[in-house]
């Protein structure tokens, strides 16, 4: 791990365990998932670092069957997938087993981030597709990442003794693990807006007793977008195809 143990970040996780697994149809990383999933629904498909599994069982729900799903908690409860504790760069499985594979904010734990993606390459069949999500480096979240974890914040916690990469490293990553890169792109572009719409929302609903629906969110169509919101917004996503 990279200057934490596997211990305290599953300490750091494990209110995960007690989470609903309720995904919106709305959520930004699924639009991406099933805009890049194969319509093919016995296909097999990786988790890496999959959480409580919330992603894993939502896309079962639209019907797909063979997921697989790995992190470092001993069980998960109440999922209808099939999950193994283990580590994402010594993954449990042979070679070409998965025709897709996707992970959301996990394999900047590594110590050699590198050796996460030699181990995502191998499992996955040619011609198939990866799909990440990871925070950005240079962003107004990320410095704020920053601030709260020089402050020693409860919040930033699961953020200690982590590297941030730029878009520009992890896309190197990709390619010198025989990845032809697709698609670089980013979600929740605005630092003060997003945030504080959502909780807004959170609070009209807690305290005042009625919602009020939230933004609508959209794949972007834009390059020069992707490309300014793969820098500025709150995470990245990043698309590779294996060669």
């Amino acid at each position: 791990m990279s200057g934490i143990t596997k211990s305290h970040v599953r300490e750091v996780y494990s209110y995960l365990l007690t989470q609903k697994l309720n995904v919106s149809d709305n959520d930004i990383q699924l639009l991406y998932i099933l805009k890049y999933l194969p319509k093919n629904k016995n296909i097999k498909i990786f988790d890496a670092g999959c959480g409580n599994g919330k992603y894993a069982e939502k896309l079962m729900h639209f019907g797909y069957k063979k997921i697989y799903g790995l992190d470092i908690f001993p069980k998960l409860n109440n999922i209808h997938f099939n999950y193994i504790m283990g580590s994402l760069d010594h993954l449990p499985y042979n070679n070409s087993s998965f025709d897709f594979v996707y992970y959301n904010s996990a394999i900047y734990y590594l110590n050699n981030i590198n050796k996460g993606f030699f181990e995502f390459s191998r499992v996955l069949k040619k011609g198939d597709k990866l799909l990440i999500t990871v925070p950005t480096k240079y962003s107004l979240f990320t410095l704020w990442r920053r601030f709260k974890l020089w402050l020693g914040l409860k919040s930033a916690k699961h953020l200690k003794g982590l590297k941030f990469y730029s878009r520009r490293e992890y896309i190197n990553f990709l390619e010198k693990n025989d990845f032809e890169v697709i698609l670089v792109d980013g979600y929740d572009l605005s630092f003060l807006f997003y945030p504080a719409y959502r909780k807004f929302s959170r609070f009209c609903e807690l305290y005042l007793g009625f919602k009020i629906p939230l933004l609508k969110n959209r794949i972007t169509k834009s390059k020069f977008m992707r490309d300014i919101k793969s820098i500025f917004g709150y995470h990245m996503i990043i698309v590779g195809k294996k060669k």
